[in-house]
């Protein structure tokens, strides 16, 4: 769909809904035939995908900082689950690792379902991951929640304090969705899509929808903002992927 976007005619007729795996974690991991900072015409955020921090619940924590005791008393004991290598839960769990100093086993599966299975059959003892896939197990008590992964709190799960504000101050990882048309598009279009767009994101029906789904509905306050954002997670994600040294599978 990127290469499409962007090889398409700037005419206002192709967007794409593009996600910070394909724009930012995809190019870090190896080469792919479009460039995210010259190829796309960024519109707006189309919404917010906030990543829950969640352990099994036999695991004697109920807190970042309770996890990081118990962590640093069993190094290499506890596993990490992902939806595989370089998907956002790997990466939020990379990020979470290089700020604590824990040591941990990574353990990637073959996607959020898989991997959310494995932390609630305990193969896996943690995982942070898009709240989307795991609201429902969270309220269904086979996963306890224990953190959310961005620097403000959920309005998902409004109760559930951040990483940083848990002792790891900085922690700061979320994902995203948003349109973007291809390069060259006439800024009079961009803006009528964006103006759309911020009147979508605050329609109650669609609020109630996105939530349902554990997902947070968001505008960006400009096509500007927007591009700043990806522009933000193309450097940091390169630099997380390259001091792991994180390859393509």
């Amino acid at each position: 769909a990127a290469e499409m976007t962007a090889r398409a005619a700037p005419d206002g007729y192709t967007l794409m809904l593009g996600t910070l795996g394909i724009l930012t974690v995809n190019p870090s991991l190896g080469p792919v035939r479009f460039d995210t900072l010259k190829d796309f015409a960024p519109i707006s955020l189309f919404a917010n995908v906030e990543a829950v921090f969640v352990v099994n619940p036999t695991l004697p924590v109920k807190s970042v900082g309770e996890f990081l005791s118990l962590a640093k008393s069993q190094p290499g004991k506890l596993n990490m689950g992902s939806a595989g290598v370089g998907a956002s839960s790997h990466l939020a769990g990379l990020l979470f690792v290089g700020m604590t100093g824990i040591n941990t086993t990574h353990v990637p599966y073959k996607g959020g379902g898989p991997m959310a299975t494995a932390v609630v059959a305990n193969e896996a003892q943690w995982a942070i991951s898009p709240a989307a896939a795991l609201v429902g197990l969270i309220r269904a008590g086979r996963l306890r929640a224990i953190a959310i992964s961005t620097a403000k709190r959920s309005p998902i799960l409004p109760d559930l304090p951040t990483v940083a504000e848990s002792g790891v101050p900085g922690y700061d990882f979320g994902s995203w969705n948003g349109v973007l048309a291809p390069a060259g598009t006439p800024r009079a279009i961009i803006q009528q899509v964006h103006g759309v767009m911020r009147k979508v994101a605050v329609m109650t029906d669609v609020k109630e929808q996105f939530a349902s789904q554990g997902l947070a509905p968001t505008a960006s306050a400009s096509p500007e903002e927007f591009a700043k954002l990806i522009r933000d997670d193309y450097a940091t994600i390169a630099k997380v992927v390259k001091a792991a040294g994180i390859k393509a599978e």
